[in-house]
C-alpha cells in the first residue's frame, strides 16, 4: 500500500526505506518534531518515522486508506478530508506532501 502499486511503476520496501531515510537526513528532522502529509495514502511514506518514534498524522481524500493508517497507527491521527479543511490552529514541525500533484486537475 505504497502508492505505487500500479502499472506505472513499483518500488520494492528496501528502495522505499532509502527513499524516506534520505529525506529523513537530508532534512535534518529532529527526533521530538511531529510531521504530517498531505495526501497521505494509508500512511506508508510515514511509517519509517512512525517506526523511529515520531509522531505522525495526516489527512487524504480515500476514507479506505485513512482507515488502514488509523488501523495501524496507533499513536496516530489520520482523517478524511482535504486539506483546506484543515485545522489551521493545529500544527506540525514538518508538513510533506509526497507524491499527490499528479491527482490534481490543475
Amino acid at each position: 500500500m505504497n502508492g505505487f502499486d500500479s502499472p506505472l511503476g513499483s518500488m520494492n520496501e528496501s528502495d522505499w526505506r532509502l527513499f524516506v531515510g534520505s529525506l529523513y537526513e537530508r532534512l535534518n528532522i529532529r527526533e521530538n518534531e511531529s510531521i504530517f502529509e498531505l495526501g497521505c495514502g494509508a500512511g506508508s511514506f510515514l511509517y519509517p518515522f512512525y517506526e523511529k518514534g515520531f509522531y505522525v498524522a495526516g489527512i487524504d481524500f480515500s476514507e479506505k486508506l485513512i482507515e488502514k493508517a488509523n488501523e495501524v497507527f496507533k499513536k496516530g491521527c489520520f482523517e478524511v478530508g482535504e486539506a483546506n479543511s484543515l485545522n489551521p490552529n493545529k500544527q506540525y514541525d514538518v508538513i510533506f506532501s509526497n507524491h499527490v500533484i499528479h491527482y490534481f486537475e490543475s
